[in-house]
């Protein structure tokens, strides 16, 4: 599906939900989505797939000191530019994930 944000002046937003189990990700929903973002979100083919996962458990400690942040953000529309990569997350709302979703907000990054 796709998303508009109100008072946002970018596209709507794409994204999936996908019921998964323990096991990870089926086969079929793989294949399912490949065919979804190549054909009907018409994404040129990924070089590489990023996986950002965040922390397991949440903690009141941060995952990132500070120091490290703008670092992250920048290695990470960096990579995904120059590889033409496909970021994924686990979607939650989560100190590392919630740094993703900046980082590609505040780059002018048309990698989806």
């Amino acid at each position: 599906g796709s998303i508009r944000f109100p008072g946002s002046s970018q596209p709507p937003a794409k994204w999936v939900r996908l019921e998964t189990d323990q096991a990870g990700l089926p086969d079929k929903y793989a294949s399912w989505l490949t065919r979804m973002m190549l054909e009907t979100w018409n994404l040129p083919p990924p070089s590489a797939l990023i996986s950002v996962l965040g922390p397991w458990k949440m903690s009141s400690e941060p995952i990132l000191d500070k120091a490290y942040i703008s670092t992250f953000k920048e290695a990470l529309v960096n990579l995904s530019r120059t590889s033409k990569a496909w970021i994924f997350t686990r979607g939650l709302s989560d100190e590392v994930v919630s740094l993703v979703g900046r980082a590609m907000e505040d780059s002018t990054s048309k990698t989806p």
